[in-house]
């Protein structure tokens, strides 16, 4: 059986570098702690299952980023897009067997959903994990079959995003299912109703 890889889609947790939107709300600190939590959450979650190889495609490459769970960062590849479309098909095109691409800002990521998205690209070329505000969140392809690629007309972090997604996929007849949705901190309001409530 194939190795099965997990990528964290993130930028290194340094002022001024991440969640630019948040900045004029709240503080740098509090930006830097969250994207800390979820990295530390996501190798937590990765390397606690055998089966997983997990990496971080991570941006500036310079300067590895290391866990405050004190996990060391050894397996990183370098985001070699600005385009999203584009990185995530670098990505794929990095390992031969079954991958998830995952989002830096879900911070309440289970190995279940990692576990449960495996499983749809058992039967599924393509697996979406659906964001509240009309994105995904998870990405996922079995590499079972060569794939044409899809997100040539797609139009990022808008809310039909996840739609436009859908219908490139039904058109190039690329086999897909959806697993667990979520919600991602992209705005102030995500923050205030995920960590104030």
């Amino acid at each position: 059986m194939k190795k099965m890889t997990v990528f964290l889609i993130t930028k290194q947790p340094r002022v001024g570098l991440c969640k630019k939107r948040l900045s004029d709300h709240i503080s740098q600190s509090e930006i830097l702690r969250m994207t800390r939590n979820n990295i530390d959450n996501f190798l937590i979650i990765s390397k606690s299952s055998k089966k997983y190889d997990a990496r971080l495609a991570i941006f500036p490459q310079k300067l590895i980023y290391r866990s405050f769970k004190g996990i060391k960062i050894l397996n990183t590849v370098p985001q070699k897009n600005k385009d999203l479309g584009k990185k995530i098909w670098d990505l794929k095109n990095t390992t031969l067997g079954p991958l998830l691409i995952i989002g830096s800002d879900i911070p309440n990521i289970k190995k279940k959903y990692i576990d449960d998205a495996f499983k749809i690209i058992e039967s599924k070329n393509v697996v979406l994990g659906p964001s509240e505000d009309g994105g995904f969140w998870l990405i996922g392809f079995s590499n079972k079959n060569p794939l044409k690629y899809p997100f040539g007309q797609i139009a990022w972090s808008e809310e039909n995003t996840l739609l436009n997604t859908i219908e490139q996929l039904k058109y190039y007849k690329i086999t897909f299912g959806m697993c667990k949705k979520m919600k991602d901190i992209d705005t102030f309001q995500d923050y205030i109703s995920f960590y104030k409530n």
